[in-house]
């Protein structure tokens, strides 16, 4: 296990890629939970025959168990591996509120602006309304503008391989230092601009593996090709789909790209006092441009559902295999208890209560479960331990706290049942019949 985790730092550290150690991580976790199975087959097996321990009715359960080591490994298999999937998986569920609240906007026009919407100057030129400009100001409305080059939607949403990617001009303000360098030629006469993309549309739509300083060529509409340097990527962005470059560089590469035509809007209150929402507002005074508008949480959340369906799909399967290892462990029980029922039979007749023969079982059952559960959160802490090193997985302790304490529920509810009814069923055979029969 030190050598594991050795190893395990040493990729970490060598890589430095959170996508890579993510999986890596993952499949350390389904190694330790066969190690751990693999050693509690073994710890039954060898001490299966050992009762110097058996000192209460606990340490009785627990020797019980080691009749049947494999029967009972195969049990705890069933509910460590599903726990296991389900727990580990619920972690990467997206939740877009996590990124942005829903005072920021997406706005797209299909008609250029060619105004500064953060200036009187701007909307008045625009035929803002003097009320509506006052409001404007007054609710700390801010926009960001964004010219745009039409091309194709790169994002995960569009079941076609994208050619020429849409291309959105980022303004000089709103620069980060990857984006502010000048277009260069190479030795092959090409030029080279960088660029910005979120992570997922670079790996899974464009298939750019490298990362950062790997190259992407599009077409510069003239039988030409522009070749484009990944200066950097975002993580769970607005911009899924879409190539982040320099609003000059933009410009200088295509010129005919007039105006502005994607806006981030954002303001201190969405609603005022007197109801007036800023949804309304632009739809009042952009109509003339065809705008469109949709909350940021909304748009991220789009995206959000492609990567939660398939880890839907995952959990429905780990969900299935829970009921499996439910029901797996209430036949157990039922078969264990009908094996076993002279044996009951004989304590009861030597004076155990059905109350004290019934607790026998039910910490036979206790400690089957609590093995399962130790296995899954043991092999789910450290296949998550990537996710509480990088900040671009938000995290949520409390959801993860709630869907185990649903699964510990769950088991221990059917658990008690299936075992207090098999018992029960086993105490009604008359005692003096079963015991008549043992030779």
């Amino acid at each position: 296990f030190t050598i594991l985790v050795l190893t395990l730092i040493g990729f970490f550290v060598h890589f430095n890629n959170p996508v890579f150690c993510a999986g890596i991580f993952f499949g350390s976790g389904v190694l330790i939970l066969v190690s751990g199975l693999w050693q509690i087959h073994y710890c039954n097996s060898v001490g299966g025959n050992n009762s110097s321990f058996i000192r209460s009715l606990f340490s009785f359960s627990v020797s019980n168990i080691s009749r049947h080591p494999a029967r009972n490994t195969l049990c705890i298999g069933l509910i460590a591996s599903t726990c296991f999937l389900i727990l580990s998986i619920s972690v990467f569920q997206m939740d877009a509120s996590s990124y942005y609240s829903e005072r920021q906007l997406i706005v797209e026009t299909q008609f250029p602006v060619y105004e500064n919407l953060n200036t009187d100057e701007g909307r008045n030129n625009i035929s803002m309304q003097k009320s509506d400009s006052a409001w404007f100001e007054r609710n700390g409305v801010r926009v960001q503008s964004f010219r745009v080059r039409d091309g194709d939607n790169a994002g995960c949403l569009n079941l076609y391989q994208p050619l020429n990617p849409r291309i959105l001009g980022v303004p000089k303000e709103e620069y980060r230092s990857r984006l502010d360098k000048p277009i260069t030629i190479d030795d092959d006469g090409i030029r080279r601009v960088p660029i910005i993309l979120d992570a997922n549309t670079a790996m899974y739509s464009l298939h750019i593996y490298g990362g950062v300083g790997s190259l992407y060529e599009i077409e510069d509409g003239q039988g030409g090709k522009i070749r484009c340097e990944i200066s950097g990527l975002l993580t769970n962005s607005l911009f899924q789909g879409d190539l982040l470059m320099s609003e000059q560089n933009l410009l200088t590469l295509f010129p005919d790209v007039a105006g502005y035509r994607f806006f981030i809007v954002d303001s201190n209150f969405p609603t005022d006092k007197n109801g007036h929402d800023l949804v309304s507002f632009l739809y009042r005074n952009l109509d003339d441009y065809g705008v469109a508008v949709e909350s940021a949480v909304h748009r991220l959340q789009r995206f959000f559902a492609v990567q939660n369906t398939y880890l839907a799909t995952f959990q429905s399967l780990g969900g299935i295999g829970l009921l499996l290892g439910l029901f797996g462990l209430a036949v157990i029980q039922f078969r264990n208890v009908f094996e076993r029922r002279k044996e009951l039979a004989l304590l009861h007749t030597i004076g155990f209560r059905q109350s004290r023969i019934l607790l026998l079982l039910l910490y036979e059952n206790f400690v089957i479960l609590f093995l399962g559960l130790f296995l899954a959160v043991l092999a789910s802490i450290f296949s998550l331990f990537p996710q509480f090193l990088f900040s671009q997985w938000e995290i949520n302790p409390l959801s993860i706290i709630v869907q185990f304490s649903w699964l510990l529920g769950g088991m221990v509810i059917i658990g008690v049942l299936s075992n207090v009814a098999a018992a029960l069923a086993v105490l009604k055979i008359p005692v003096a019949k079963e015991l008549a029969e043992e030779h």
